[in-house]
């Protein structure tokens, strides 16, 4: 590693509960830290990634670089995280001979396929990984543009000179692996607050990643309802004593522990068999990361579980840390690990996956001058010559936009830019209005293009994709048929939040489903092999042979007489055998033997012989195999549809209340089995337990909802009285299952007479 860049560089993560920050340098060939801090965040400032409130983020970080002694943010640049869950990746294989125009295109149109956002809603990036002969492999990834615009806006604010969008995954792996073409799979599991995201590296690139929505918060919840205490007092059980077991406490909190990671183990168990059906390729090690990973005996704890390598990462490799800090920061060290891998972006000479998601040119340069306002902007379309006079307050400040932009009748009173407003200016300070009817007829032609030029204004911006709030398009009624109907059109976007619970409510159901699924491991038990023979007497004398008489075949195994037998004179009888030793000795095909107690001068008269082979030393049971609690799962998992999901909910729709489909999640909540990993079962029975949440609308408030949005719009609320509705359409927008929250664009139709 030999840095690149001696400038001060800032990592900053921003997550739902906290702010990391650390400032790295490059000095002589080492990389310094120079500072570093870490603040809490109450709840409701972000969630899952998105900044619900800018002004406290803003207060929160300038009151974190404030407590960081000698640390000017104006002389850095600093490289941010986006979170995982707002990040839309995907690795595509495409020919060699693509030039980067031709594989931008082709990836912008692949993307669209799989992603359910237009082109003009993301930003987004690309970069290589590891080529092959025939072809070349690209990482894609993207991010809504609204959610980037809120880091850009809040980040401006503080002062903090932006110079990289990162992705939080990528960020680990550069912090804790930092070998970009390492030769062999890593997992690394990064356990934080409210979510445990997994992801697989190998071969220069992030191959795998899955978001696990069970993490520190659930382990005190589950802690806190066990043991009927309160979370304060769960949480600090569960730090203090992890998985350790030292006494019956520890005992119950370990048990505890270890049901609420077996859903993770189990994802990270189903993870590693798909990534090495899909590579050919097995997972080494795993790393853990995140505040979660510092449980203490979690290590060991998930070594033996899963058969692996585990170990917490070190961010600290290779970095020059002043002792007194390491040894302060000894046992939170992993909690900077996403902080340092941003940085290290920066500084690295061959940092691994360079994704930038910060727009550049003069989006960045608009979205940075734009003020944050609090809540959705405001857009009216506004058509030429549809309100006039004192139809409504729109009409009302049109009028007023065409007062402030009258023109001049002589170049006295005309402003110093005369020419952009469309005046021609003659030598001698003269101006080409002179004559009285010129003058006028200018002036008429100046009014109607203003007119022209507003209402194509408004036009245009009410065009623009994002429908960031109402709005209004009216079509006016004719002059000389105004008792005909017109209409009116209200395109604008609700965001439902069951909170609230004011334009819908959530609806809950838990479904169970069952089913016998047969066990595929085998236990080999050795036995005593049994088997039947013909004893042949060729002596003029019956000979009469006690039990465990000795048998010793052709393949020198030997066997015993399980009863008494009189073999008649020049006959033969048949008689049980079984083997001397247990196991697969026994085991032999059909046979020739001879009595070892009989002198060798009688073997060849009197002797045995078996027509069918000997068998039984080896008994297969079955059993459950470690992967036959996977399986069932996944399984189960597929047969609930969609269909069954809105079978269950449809029944408890209120009147007025509209189902979307869009709006429908799930969320998988118990896994049982009726029998453990080891265990002697032929088949055993699998119950999965899914939630299932969907966002019911309601159209009666909703329809209200319009109303009053119409009003607003008229600058009269009484004035939407008049209209009827006739059309109501819905456009899924967002949707955040985990969240509870929806953003949904309504397209509302009103109709009225005059």
């Amino acid at each position: 590693m030999f840095p690149f860049s001696s400038k001060p560089i800032l990592g900053i993560d921003i997550s739902d509960n906290s702010i990391e920050l650390v400032c790295l340098q490059s000095k002589k060939n080492n990389i310094v830290l120079k500072n570093y801090g870490r603040v809490k965040q109450a709840k409701g400032i972000v969630e899952d990634g998105k900044i619900l409130d800018k002004a406290a983020l803003a207060a929160n970080l300038k009151t974190l670089i404030q407590t960081i002694d000698s640390l000017d943010v104006s002389q850095c640049r600093a490289v941010v995280s986006l979170p995982e869950s707002r990040v839309f990746t995907r690795i595509f294989s495409l020919p060699a001979n693509l030039n980067k125009d031709q594989l931008k295109n082709i990836i912008l149109d692949e993307a669209e396929n799989i992603i359910p956002l237009r082109r003009d809603e993301i930003f987004f990036d690309f970069t290589f990984l590891d080529g092959k002969n025939d072809g070349q492999e690209i990482f894609y990834a993207s991010v809504r543009k609204n959610i980037v615009k809120d880091y850009i806006r809040v980040l401006r604010d503080v002062g903090i000179q932006l110079s990289v969008l990162d992705m939080e995954s990528i960020s680990l792996f550069r912090a804790l692996v930092r070998e970009c073409g390492t030769t062999e799979a890593v997992l690394l599991a990064d356990c934080g607050a409210r979510t445990t995201i997994i992801s697989i590296f190998d071969r220069y690139g992030i191959r795998f990643s899955a978001n696990i929505p069970i993490a520190g918060n659930k382990f005190t919840g589950d802690i806190s309802a066990q043991l009927n205490i309160s979370d304060q007092d769960a949480e600090k059980l569960k730090q203090k004593t992890g998985f350790k077991k030292t006494n019956e406490q520890e005992k119950n909190i370990a048990l505890i522990l270890e049901k609420s990671w077996q859903p993770i183990i189990d994802e990270i168990t189903a993870s590693l068999r798909y990534y090495k059906e899909q590579s050919g390729r097995d997972v080494k090690k795993i790393i853990l990361a995140g505040g979660s990973s510092l449980l203490p005996e979690l290590e060991k704890f998930l070594t033996e579980k899963l058969g692996l390598d585990v170990k917490i990462g070190d961010p600290w490799q290779g970095i020059s840390v002043d002792k007194e800090i390491k040894r302060k920061l000894k046992k939170q060290a992993i909690l900077y690990a996403t902080v340092v891998g941003l940085a290290l972006r920066e500084i690295m000479d061959n940092p691994c996956l360079r994704v930038n998601l910060l727009p550049s040119g003069k989006e960045l340069e608009a979205i940075s001058r734009r003020e944050t306002l609090p809540g959705l902007p405001k857009v009216n379309l506004i058509r030429p010559g549809i309100l006039t006079g004192t139809a409504s307050g729109i009409g009302k400040k049109i009028k007023e936009k065409i007062k402030k932009l009258s023109f001049f009748s002589s170049a006295e009173s005309a402003p110093s830019n005369a020419e952009g407003l469309g005046m021609t200016s003659l030598t001698g300070g003269k101006t080409f209005l002179k004559n009285k009817t010129v003058k006028a007829a200018m002036l008429s032609l100046g009014i109607i293009i203003i007119w022209v030029g507003i209402g194509y204004g408004w036009y245009y911006y009410g065009k623009t994709p994002h429908y960031a709030g109402p709005i209004v398009s009216e079509t006016a009624p004719s002059k000389d048929k105004a008792i005909l109907p017109y209409s009116v059109n209200l395109d604008f976007v609700i965001q439902i939040d069951p909170q609230s619970i004011k334009l819908g409510h959530l609806l809950e159901k838990e479904i169970a489903q069952t089913e016998i699924f047969k066990s595929s491991g085998k236990q080999l038990i050795e036995q005593i092999a049994t088997g039947t023979v013909t004893i042949f007497n060729q002596t003029n004398k019956p000979v009469t042979l006690i039990p465990t008489t000795r048998l010793l075949s052709r393949e020198q195994a030997l066997f015993r007489l399980k009863d008494w037998v009189k073999a008649p004179a020049l006959g033969n009888i048949e008689a049980e055998i079984y083997a001397d030793q247990p196991g697969a000795v026994g085991n032999i095909p059909p046979s020739t033997f001879v009595f070892l107690g009989l002198p060798e001068s009688s073997r060849k008269i009197i002797f045995a012989e078996s027509s069918h082979p000997i068998s039984g030393g080896i008994k297969e049971l079955p059993l459950v195999a470690e992967g036959d609690l996977v399986k069932p799962k996944e399984e189960l998992s597929k047969k609930i549809s969609k269909e069954t999901f809105l079978s269950f909910v449809e029944s408890d729709l209120r009147k007025d209340e509209v189902l979307m489909p869009e709006l429908l999640g799930k969320e998988d909540t118990s896994f049982t089995a009726s029998a453990v990993a080891g265990e002697e079962k032929a088949e055993f029975e699998a119950v999965l337990k899914t939630k299932i949440k969907v966002l019911v609308l309601n159209k009666a408030a909703v329809v209200e909802y319009a109303k009053k949005q119409l009003g607003d719009e008229l600058g009269n609320p009484f004035a939407a009285e008049k209209y009827k509705l006739i059309n109501l359409e819905y456009d899924l927008k967002e949707f955040n299952i985990s969240g509870n929250v929806a953003l949904i664009r309504v397209k509302a139709e009103f109709e009225a007479r005059e």
